[in-house]
C-alpha cells in the first residue's frame, strides 16, 4: 500500500517548494500534476497546435510520443525521446496551460495517470485538485494558501530573475484572474477539502511550512524518514482514454 500526501493551493502560496522539500525530507517521490498539463502545452507550442481546438488538444496525449518515467524519486517527462521539464515554466506555456487545463478529457487522462502513479509510488503530489478529486483516498492533505499580495510579491521576486522589466501590479493582476478562473471553473476547482489541514505561509518562510507539515506526518503516523520507491516508466498508451 502506497503512502500519499495531497498538497494543493492557489499560485504563489508556496506549495511546490514545499512538496519538493517535504518529500526530500521523507525521501518519497515528488508529483508536480501541473507539469503534465505543461507539457501538453509544450507539445502544442511546439507542433503548432492550435489550444483552442479542444478536440484536437485531447488527442494530444495519444498523437505525441510522451514518456513518463519515475527514477530515484524523480518525475521526468519525455517528448520525441527529449526530456522537456527544464523547459516547461515559461510564461507562454504557463498561459497555454491554463486554456487547455479545462478540458474534461486531458483532465481524465492526468487524473489516470497521477492515480496510477500514486498508486505504485509513495508520494507528495501537489496541485489544485489533489485532496479533493485525484487523491481523496491520501493519507494526509494540506492546502497551503497566502494573502493574494503575498503570493504576488514572491512570484514578482521570482519572475523578474529573467525580466526585471515586470511590474509588481501586473503580476498581482493576472495572479487575481488566475485564482478566479481557478476557483470557479466548472470541472475540479481550486477548494480546500474539508479534511485538508490550512498551512498559511503568508509571514512564514517555506522551511517554516514544510517543517509545519512534517511534524503533523511523522507524529500522527509514526513514521521513519525514510521510504522505497518503485522505478516506473508510464506510457500513454497504457492508460485507458476515456471518450
Amino acid at each position: 500500500m502506497s503512502f500519499k500526501i495531497a498538497i494543493d493551493g492557489p499560485a504563489g502560496a508556496g506549495k511546490s517548494t514545499i512538496a519538493k522539500m517535504l518529500a526530500e525530507d521523507l525521501n518519497i517521490l515528488y508529483l508536480s500534476t501541473g507539469e503534465i498539463y505543461r507539457s501538453f502545452a509544450y507539445g502544442c507550442k511546439k507542433f503548432g497546435i492550435n489550444p483552442n481546438n479542444q478536440a484536437v488538444v485531447e488527442c494530444v496525449p495519444y498523437m505525441l510520443k510522451y514518456d513518463f518515467q519515475i527514477n530515484n524519486n524523480k518525475f521526468q517527462i519525455k517528448l520525441k525521446n527529449e526530456i522537456i521539464n527544464p523547459y516547461l515554466h515559461t510564461k507562454e506555456i504557463s498561459q497555454t496551460t491554463s486554456v487547455i487545463a479545462k478540458y474534461p478529457k486531458l483532465r481524465a487522462y492526468c487524473k489516470q495517470l497521477q492515480k496510477q502513479i500514486s498508486d505504485t509510488n509513495d508520494v507528495v503530489m501537489e496541485g489544485r485538485d489533489i485532496g479533493t478529486v485525484v487523491l481523496p483516498d491520501a493519507d494526509f492533505k494540506f492546502f497551503v494558501d497566502a494573502d493574494v499580495h503575498a503570493r504576488a510579491y514572491r512570484r514578482h521576486c521570482e519572475l523578474q530573475k529573467d525580466n526585471n522589466s515586470i511590474t509588481l501590479e501586473s503580476v498581482l493582476t493576472e495572479m487575481q484572474i488566475r485564482d478566479h478562473l481557478d476557483r470557479t471553473r466548472e470541472i475540479s476547482p481550486l477548494v480546500k477539502s474539508k479534511d485538508a489541514y490550512l498551512i498559511d505561509t503568508t509571514s512564514c518562510s517555506a522551511r517554516e511550512a514544510t517543517d509545519m507539515i512534517l511534524e503533523k506526518v511523522l507524529t500522527k503516523k509514526h513514521l521513519a524518514p525514510t521510504y522505497e520507491t518503485k522505478p516506473l516508466t508510464f506510457k500513454p498508451g497504457e492508460l485507458e482514454f476515456h471518450r
